[in-house]
């Protein structure tokens, strides 16, 4: 009998943790999944998916409410409301859209979390669609606090009709800010994002993408190719994200938005929550941010891979000492002949280089850069510099709101 695209895939997931769909609807093209640990309000991201105008298919919504063996009996309590709540939600839900609640209860402490839970709910729509034999099916990452525009659906499944082959997408996102007292600490927060992946891309590397968990989505093969999705207490969407860009193009849907939530958390280690906890609670400047110097440095590398794999020095490469410095330490030059000694040609060593010289060592490089040399500037003061290297011809702004709106309207207007 032949196999379905996922049936390896699937067998080798813990049977413990995994939910299997017996469900065969083919004409689901489309699951939106949502890790749900402690969410008092889901409903108004329920709702905010009801609102939506129909796609081009039916959608199926699966919510993974989680928590840990040692979760605290208050979050336990609240888990069984929210799967309640939900169960009387689903009897207004649009004929098109349905949902599917997984309590994932009791997992183990050392891999709970968000990154596990959005795993459940991704493997349980590579379920679904390998029910149908659908390996094109499209698997939407949200978050539980998290709103969305009404075209929202329709724009991620018309993305796809008009770039088939592309394996995945991020979407075009703002932060809400429901409490004045944290608007400073989320505006600067997306500011920086916007800041960092824009200088990114002017410096030439090719993967430069935004990685918000709430704001992506990817084909069900390329899910699979990928290894799934990691069970990383935080971060998952970040790791996740940079290893798909290596397999396809990983494009841009601007023409909708998701509202992810401006909030102060710590049930994760990073990301928007604890940075925000850590501005708020700890006084911390959150307006410093990596110098535009030391991310411009890189463009030596970038612009210069065919040297680097025919035959290059690192005084060729770059002037940079410190860079220098960064990639005797980090064995690059050792790296790279090994490299080069494993590809024929300069398209395979170019996208073998991108493996190696990939999101995480630029982070590293950044951080070995302010450590060492250079200092944290003010987002405002590098995000002006950036914008002026960009051609953008306007009045500086010594206001953080001022400047993040104008990355928005920059990222906004890309068309990718």
């Amino acid at each position: 009998m032949l196999m379905a695209f996922a049936d390896q895939y699937l067998s080798k997931q813990n049977v413990r943790f995994a939910f299997r769909c017996n469900n065969n609807d083919c004409d689901t093209k489309m699951v939106v999944a949502i890790p749900c640990y402690d969410e008092p309000e889901i409903a108004k991201t329920l709702l905010s998916l009801f609102n939506c105008l129909q796609p081009n298919c039916n959608v199926l919504v699966v919510v993974v409410i989680n928590h840990s063996e040692q979760s605290p009996e208050a979050v336990k309590l609240q888990n069984a409301k929210t799967y309640n709540e939900i169960q009387k939600l689903k009897k207004i839900a649009p004929a098109w859209f349905a949902i599917e609640v997984l309590q994932a209860y009791d997992l183990p402490q050392k891999h709970a979390g968000v990154g596990w839970a959005r795993k459940i709910g991704m493997d349980f729509a590579i379920s679904l669609f390998n029910n149908c034999d659908c390996s094109n099916g499209i698997i939407v990452s949200l978050d539980a606090d998290t709103l969305v525009a009404d075209n929202y659906l329709q724009a991620i499944a018309e993305y796809f009709v008009l770039k088939p082959n592309n394996i995945g997408a991020t979407l075009y996102f703002e932060h809400v800010i429901d409490d004045v007292k944290l608007e400073n600490a989320v505006v600067l927060y997306e500011l920086y994002m916007r800041y960092y992946k824009n200088a990114l891309s002017f410096a030439g590397f090719p993967f430069s993408l935004y990685t918000v968990g709430s704001a992506f989505c990817v084909k069900a093969q390329a899910y699979i190719a990928q290894g799934g999705m990691n069970r990383r207490k935080a971060g998952e969407d970040f790791y996740f994200l940079h290893k798909l860009v290596q397999l396809g193009a990983v494009g841009e849907i601007n023409n909708t938005v998701v509202y992810p939530s401006g909030r102060v958390s710590n049930r994760v280690p990073f990301g928007t929550g604890p940075a925000i906890a850590k501005y708020i609670e700890n006084n911390a400047d959150a307006s410093l941010t990596y110098p535009l110097e030391s991310i411009l440095a890189l463009i030596d590398i970038f612009k210069n891979v065919d040297f680097v794999y025919r035959n290059f020095s690192l005084d060729n490469l770059t002037e940079n000492n410190l860079l220098k410095e960064f990639l005797t330490e980090t064995a690059f030059v050792d790296e790279i002949s090994v490299l080069r000694n494993n590809c024929a040609t300069i398209n395979s060593f170019s996208k073998r280089f991108y493996h190696s010289f990939n999101a995480f060592k630029i982070l590293k490089w950044l951080n070995y850069a302010v450590g060492n040399f250079y200092d944290r500037n003010n987002v405002i003061s590098e995000a002006n510099k950036l914008l002026r290297m960009l051609g953008f011809d306007y009045v500086e702004a010594s206001n953080a709101k001022i400047m993040l709106n104008r990355f928005r309207e920059l990222d906004k207007n890309r068309l990718i």
